[in-house]
Parts: C-alpha cells; sequence; structure tokens
C-alpha cells in the first residue's frame, strides 16, 4: 500500500509523510512525485508556480493532476 499526503504548501506534508515513513508506512508527499501536478493557463499550457492566489484568479490559472502520472505512482 501506498499512502499519498497532499494539500498546499506550508501544510505540514512533508512532516506527516516523514512521520509516517518512520511508522513502516509507505508514504510520500505529493511534491515529491514528478510530474505529478503543474499549474496551466487557459489555453493548457504549464505555468511557473504562482506567487500569490491575485496571480491565480486575475490569469485563470488551474492547479492540475496528470492521470498518466498518478497511474505511475499507484503502480
Amino acid at each position: 500500500m501506498k499512502v499519498l499526503v497532499f494539500g498546499p504548501s506550508g501544510a505540514g506534508k512533508t512532516y506527516v509523510a516523514k512521520a509516517l515513513q518512520r511508522s513502516g508506512i509507505n508514504a510520500f508527499d505529493d511534491a515529491d512525485i514528478e510530474g505529478l501536478s503543474n499549474w496551466y493557463d487557459q489555453d493548457g499550457c504549464k505555468v511557473a508556480e504562482p506567487a500569490i492566489a491575485n496571480e491565480v484568479i486575475k490569469n485563470r490559472y488551474a492547479f492540475l493532476w496528470s492521470k498518466r502520472a498518478m497511474a505511475r505512482f499507484i503502480h
């Protein structure tokens, strides 16, 4: 079994994943899974991580997860 810990930046994902690992649980921080998630503009092009929330709203960015990367992680 694998446990994926996800949430907003600064929420403590890394701390929780490491604590679970110390307990023998196969846990991962979502940021450690290459290509799992990215920010995209309205045309579907990847963009750099926005610095502030207003940038997301103004540019109508979307935060999306890759089904392909998730499938690789699961298997």
